[in-house]
């Protein structure tokens, strides 16, 4: 069984999207990648006591990823239902979750509006069912700063999307709170107290340089979890444990960058 990890929640959040959540019924959730966006939506769901419904969306989702569509077993027209009418099916309510919602196919709006405007409801004309929301089905939306090119999206969210929606900002946690955590993740360790503190300002430096657009990722929290872990659990060199951490930027010159910021701590 997969132990459940809770968001490091260092301003509050979670208690204020379950109040706005139990209150607007929809929820947005902005923050750069790796700022615990999703973390956080499933921690909201376990909280509320219901099930959630993730979908990552992606370029090819469409309106009838959502909803569901048609398909042939055994010569058989069947209707496949997508991640939105099942959530509606849940007796139980959920939370629909869509992460990075706006980097789909334009359609999306369509389904997103008739759910999460005065109606609470969407039409399937291949069931001939209307399908409707209780009090216990919860929309969270999920994307990036519109300023990241990167992770921008394919359309901007229009003002009437924005206002069916009350928005909270996901950020990265504070150095001090980063540094607790990872701490004691390995049992508050005085021995690498101080390699957690320099992994934990190398980070927050390639992070400064992803936000102005210098890289094309940060190194995020969860990213230092495998790297203390490594270190503390395996026994693993540091610097060879920073080193494995820069494959994952896509181009040399990035990978040389996150390089010399680690360098610079020496």
């Amino acid at each position: 069984m997969v132990e459940f990890e809770e968001f490091v929640d260092e301003k509050g959040l979670v208690s204020e999207a379950v109040n706005i959540l139990t209150t607007a019924g929809n929820l947005g959730l902005i923050g750069y990648t790796g700022s615990g966006k999703t973390l956080l939506a499933y921690t909201l769901a376990r909280r509320l006591k219901v099930p959630i419904f993730p979908e990552q969306v992606c370029r090819d989702t469409d309106k009838w990823t959502l909803l569901g569509h048609d398909i042939l077993v055994g010569g058989n027209t069947v209707f496949r239902p997508g991640i939105v009418v099942k959530w509606l099916q849940s007796e139980k309510g959920g939370v629909l979750y869509l992460d990075e919602w706006n980097t789909g196919d334009p359609s999306v709006l369509s389904v997103l509006n008739s759910i999460s405007d005065w109606r609470r409801s969407v039409y399937i004309p291949e069931l001939d069912s209307e399908f409707k929301r209780s009090e216990r089905h919860f929309i969270i939306l999920s994307m990036n700063p519109e300023t990241r090119s990167e992770y921008s999206g394919r359309f901007q969210v229009d003002i009437a999307q924005r206002r069916r929606y009350v928005w909270l900002w996901v950020d990265y946690l504070s150095p001090n709170a980063e540094r607790e955590y990872l701490w004691k993740l390995v049992g508050k360790s005085q021995e690498h107290k101080k390699c957690i503190s320099k992994l934990v300002e190398w980070a927050n430096r390639t992070r400064e340089l992803y936000k102005v657009g210098e890289l094309r990722l940060p190194v995020t929290t969860g990213n230092l979890k495998d790297a203390v872990r490594l270190v503390v659990e395996k026994g693993m060199d540091v610097n060879r444990v920073v080193e494995i951490l820069s494959y994952m930027y896509p181009t040399e010159v990035e990978r040389e960058k996150v390089l010399a910021l680690w360098a610079k701590m020496e």
